[in-house]
């Protein structure tokens, strides 16, 4: 934001070592660059507009098409009828002022970025014009390169910023392979992923070549990774049974995480809780996807970010069990013999955690907290979230509330709830009106499958065979509900169909699941499809998936 304070000697006697506090002086015509279509276009709308003439001049010789208007009125006009990069308007200027001049703008042109030009310092104006969205504001007198500075963020900043990041990785890249080449304890491999992650976060539209170098990079951490639990993990595992804490040789893992995360803010026998407890736990969520979250989250909350690793398996009857009992699955096994088995084996999700809120009961005496109200909650869809929004007062009714959030559920599992489609779509047209859609759909699913156990042998799993089902089949999108091993694209079509009235213009199409039905979607003779050979040719699944693209081609809406 402009200050007075560097730009007062502009109009007093200048000092010649800063650039900034010279007077302008107006560039020789001859430098002047013919415009061309792909110049950026600048709209500059005040009242005193020859006086800037030396302004003007300044951006034409580095590369900028100005365009210059005397009033508000001209200024929305022109933004109407013709495209521009960047807006900058004079506060105070005759007739329509710059602020209802914004506001007009802004209606009709959200995507451009307007630049409010003042003489006034006072706070309401400048809350007002926030409040309307500007991208900057600056007070008169203006230098010519403070103009320049501002167009430069605006226009330039992303790829300004995108070229420092693609630097920053490529000067990383040796480091982090030294490190990836070399033994690395648990910690390091935290500090590893948080800065692969970052870089995979901000290098998003990079050079493609970097792109390669970061994507090979994450295999062979993968890779290392893999690794590295197969020779700890035991130790792990043992260091745990024989009671030992989380700390120099074994990391906190999933059995670990209500007493060392939890217990210690529920305050003690003789201590009293200073305020409510809840524990939020959101099944599957990424931690880049987590990121995002954060940058919500800490517009009103403090956040510290610490780390565990899962048990193995991951999947959800061992993991999340093992959370809220704290014990490791065969401990639970041992405890709960009618509740839980080490051999999980029911696919019907609901039932693999029926019983978290006995675990979770159970490890609070355990501790010895019996004291402790408590109360349990699983959100699996819009509809849930919408109504623990409405109650969620009710949590200061109890000392520890635990709120399961289903991620993938309400995600991907509501087929007939679009809202958060049309709430992402809202979203990027409020930051971008101007941008292009495209919508990545699994065109179709299909019952999950299992290698065949009858022709399985050791090391080498079977042809996958569908699961067992009972009809009608309530999962799964597109497919027939009485035959869940046909499919039907009734749903898809609806989803195109949708798409297209929300302005979406690409469709990239998939099918099936990497992790139940792999066969499906990566259909291919060697190397098998994940956990089970073919479930027949490889080149029936290829012509089920290019027969639904052409079906869905075929009834795509006008425009995408």
């Amino acid at each position: 934001m402009g200050t007075t304070a560097p730009l007062a000697a502009f109009t007093a006697e200048p000092d010649l070592a800063d650039p900034l506090r010279q007077p302008p002086r107006a560039p020789d015509l001859d430098t002047v660059p013919s415009k061309t279509p792909d110049m950026p276009r600048i709209l500059w709308a005040d009242d005193e507009i020859d006086l800037l003439k030396p302004h003007v001049l300044f951006l034409e010789t580095k590369g900028f098409d100005v365009e210059t208007v005397t009033n508000g009125a001209d200024a929305v006009d022109r933004s109407e009828r013709e495209r521009f990069d960047v807006v900058f308007l004079d506060e105070q200027m005759p007739g329509l002022g710059g602020l209802d001049a914004l506001e007009r703008i802004k209606e009709r042109r959200p995507e451009v970025p307007v630049v409010m030009i003042t003489k006034s310092e006072e706070e309401h104006l400048m809350e007002d014009a926030i409040g309307r969205q500007i991208a900057d504001y600056l007070i008169k007198p203006v230098h010519p390169k403070q103009i320049l500075l501002t167009c430069k963020r605006l226009l330039e900043g992303d790829r300004i910023r995108g070229e420092q990041v693609q630097q920053d990785y490529l000067q990383a890249f040796g480091q982090l392979s030294a490190r990836l080449g070399g033994p690395l304890d648990y910690t390091e491999w935290i500090d590893v992923y948080r800065q692969l992650v970052r870089f995979d976060l901000e290098l998003q539209g990079a050079d493609e070549g970097v792109r390669q170098i970061l994507d090979d990079q994450y295999r062979g951490a993968n890779e290392a990774f893999s690794r590295f639990i197969e020779d700890e993990y035991p130790a792990w595992i043992a260091a745990s049974q024989e009671g030992e804490k989380p700390g120099e040789t074994r990391p906190a893992m999933s059995h670990d995480i209500i007493g060392h995360s939890v217990m210690p803010h529920l305050g003690g026998l003789t201590t009293e809780q200073a305020r409510p407890v809840v524990f939020f736990l959101i099944d599957c969520l990424r931690y880049d996807q987590w990121l995002l979250f954060e940058r919500t989250l800490q517009q009103a909350w403090e956040i510290e970010t610490d780390w565990h690793y899962s048990i193995l398996p991951t999947a959800t009857p061992y993991s999340r069990n093992a959370i809220f009992g704290g014990l490791l699955p065969i401990d639970l096994a041992k405890r709960f013999p009618q509740r839980f088995t080490a051999d999980v084996r029911d696919d019907d999700e609901p039932s693999l955690n029926a019983h978290e809120e006995d675990f979770l009961r159970d490890l609070l005496d355990r501790r010895h907290r019996k004291d402790v109200r408590m109360r349990y909650e699983k959100l699996v869809s819009q509809s849930d979230g919408a109504a623990f929004a409405d109650r969620v007062t009710d949590l200061l009714q109890v000392d520890l509330s635990a709120v399961i959030v289903n991620f993938v559920d309400i995600l991907a599992h509501s087929r007939s709830d679009t809202r958060i489609l049309r709430e992402i779509v809202a979203g990027i047209r409020a930051d971008d009106n101007a941008i292009d859609l495209g919508v990545r759909v699994s065109a179709f699913d299909l019952v999950p499958h299992r290698p065949d156990a009858a022709q399985s042998r050791p090391g080498k799993p079977g042809p996958g065979i569908p699961e067992e089902f009972e009809t009608p089949y309530p999962f799964q999108f597109s497919i027939n509900h009485d035959d869940p091993t046909q499919i039907d694209l009734s749903e898809t079509f609806q989803f195109v169909d949708l798409c297209g009235q929300l302005g979406v213009k690409l469709l990239n199409i998939s099918a099936g699941s990497p992790y139940y039905n792999p066969h499906c979607q990566r259909p291919a003779a060697y190397p098998p499809s994940d956990g089970y050979q073919p479930a027949h040719d490889p080149l029936i699944d290829v012509a089920r998936l290019l027969d639904a693209a052409r079906q869905l081609r075929d009834k795509l809406p006008a425009g995408m």
